[in-house]
This record gives C-alpha cells, sequence and structure tokens, in this order.
C-alpha cells in the first residue's frame, strides 16, 4: 500500500493535471463557438453554390468539361484528408482514418493505388502506416480556416487531375453534427456528379431555375472552380468545428476523472492518516499502562 506522503504527491499532481485539463476545455470553448458560427455561416452559401451547380448537370454542354467527364480507365485515386494537426481530441482521427479505409475497400481500391492530399498530420501519420502514399502535405488546417487555404488545395488536386496524376478524388472529413457528435465523412469530389451533389450532406433547398448569360459553357468555365472551393472551404469549417467540439468534451472529461480520483485519493490518504493517528495512541495510552504497571 502507498505511503501517505506518495499519496499525497500523487494527488497534488493529478491537481497540477487538472488545471491543465481545464484551461484547454475553457480555451477550445472558444474556439468552438467561432467555428461553429463560421461553419453555419457558410453551410446556406455553399448548398446555393452546390445547387447551381446541379442546375448545369443536365446540360448537354457540361458532359464535355473535363472535370464532369466520366474517365473510364482508374489507374489512381485522390484522397484529400482533412484532420488535426493536434491530438487530444478523443477518436476523431482514428475514426476519420477508419471511414477512408472503409470506403476504400467499398470501392475495391488498394492503398497503393491511392494517393493523399493530406491537410493536418494525424490522419497522415496513421495512413501512412497502412501503406497509403503522401502526394502533397498541405500542413495544418489554420485554427479558423480561410478560403486562401481552400483554394490552394484545390488548385493542387485539380492541376493533378487534368494532368492524369489522379483520375479521381474523394474528400474526407469530419461533418459537424452538434457539440457531442461528429461524423466522419468521404464523399466524391472529382469528376463531378450530379447524383453526388444531389445528394450531398448539405441542406437541400428547393430547386430554382436559373438563366445562364452568355452562356453555360462560359459560365461553367468560371463557376465550377470556384464552387469546389467553396465546398472545400466547407469541410475545412466542419472539420474544425469538430476537432474544437471533440476536444473540448475530451477535456472536460479529463477533468471530471481527475476531480474523482483527486476525491478518491484524498479519502484514502485521510482513512490511511486517521489510522495511522489511531494507531499512534494507541501505542502512546499502551506505553502509559505499562509505565505505571
Amino acid at each position: 500500500m502507498a505511503s501517505l506522503l506518495d499519496t499525497k504527491r500523487r494527488i497534488k499532481s493529478i491537481k497540477s493535471t487538472r488545471q491543465i485539463t481545464k484551461a484547454m476545455e475553457k480555451i477550445s470553448a472558444i474556439k468552438m463557438k467561432k467555428s461553429q458560427a463560421a461553419t453555419l455561416r457558410s453551410r446556406r452559401y455553399a448548398s446555393l453554390a452546390w445547387e447551381m451547380l446541379e442546375s448545369l448537370g443536365g446540360d448537354a454542354q457540361v458532359s464535355a468539361h473535363p472535370l464532369w467527364e466520366q474517365r473510364e480507365t482508374v489507374r489512381a485515386v485522390g484522397m484529400v484528408v482533412i484532420s488535426t494537426d493536434r491530438g487530444l481530441c478523443g477518436g476523431l482521427n482514428a475514426k476519420l482514418s477508419q471511414s477512408v479505409i472503409a470506403a476504400c475497400a467499398e470501392r475495391n481500391i488498394p492503398p497503393a493505388e491511392v494517393k493523399v492530399y493530406a491537410v493536418g498530420k494525424k490522419c497522415r501519420e496513421i495512413l501512412m502506416r497502412l501503406g497509403f502514399s503522401v502526394q502533397a502535405d498541405f500542413g495544418a488546417v489554420p485554427a479558423f480556416p480561410d478560403a486562401a487555404f481552400a483554394r490552394n488545395v484545390i488548385q493542387t488536386v485539380v492541376e493533378d487531375y487534368q494532368r492524369g496524376v489522379i483520375d479521381k478524388v474523394f474528400a474526407a472529413y469530419t461533418d459537424f453534427i452538434n457539440t457531442l457528435s461528429q461524423k466522419p465523412v468521404v464523399h466524391q469530389l472529382l469528376p463531378l456528379s450530379r447524383t453526388d451533389v444531389k445528394n450531398d450532406s448539405l441542406p437541400q433547398q428547393a430547386v430554382t431555375k436559373y438563366v445562364f448569360e452568355p452562356s453555360v459553357r462560359d459560365v461553367l468555365h468560371h463557376l465550377i472552380t470556384r464552387i469546389l472551393e467553396s465546398r472545400m472551404y466547407q469541410n475545412m469549417l466542419e472539420g474544425s468545428a469538430s476537432e474544437h467540439s471533440a476536444r473540448m468534451v475530451a477535456m472536460k472529461n479529463a477533468t471530471d476523472n481527475a476531480s474523482d480520483l483527486v476525491n478518491e485519493l484524498t479519502l484514502i490518504y485521510n482513512q490511511a492518516r486517521q489510522a495511522s493517528i489511531t494507531r499512534e495512541i494507541a501505542e502512546i495510552s499502551a506505553g502509559r499502562i505499562a509505565l505505571e504497571g
């Protein structure tokens, strides 16, 4: 059994850890509120942008666009994986990695044929250990993602797709549902698919008929890249809100567990101290009786 001094040291150590987790919980709560607000604000725009793209899906000129064309032979697949750069956020990255592996297995895509475009290092490290190769590493997602960062990712992916380095592109990220729930998502990014657009997880709006001037072809030339950027930006916002929410919950659980452990150890310490005092009193009493006898 641990001595009183060891128990006291352990209580002090856990209290110090609790202070750290409590501070991290508060920081994550502040970041979470900002990320959630940005995510919810941009969802409406992203939804309407994809609705507009869907309006182009039935046009004959659209099928000839290289980003809509379905390639018969798929030699390599690109996977844009948006994870976190830091841990302490529960099983967020592990679940996302499992979703990537499951999506590849479902489509009979071996890891050797997948080129990972890594945003955040946590899933990149997991996937590399499982045989996936990294085509590009964009570093960590900013604490509050911006459109310029998403534009850089999309430009790299589209250039590789048009050069034939990859023949199909998927995006993997964590969809923010609420503070306590985040869902890993893997969806096809390229080639564009009307079915994929229509079944997008973003809120669906009533279909609007658009008139394009000067022509669908001219609008399409400028529209598709911008909408791809908006979708990537939205994916990053969803991932950021999910990360901060998961980290806040994880740190709250760690703080609560530390408090429970401190209470338990304090009770053990007090019981041991009381037993020690009782034993000392008994020894003193026994000595006094012996001297008097």
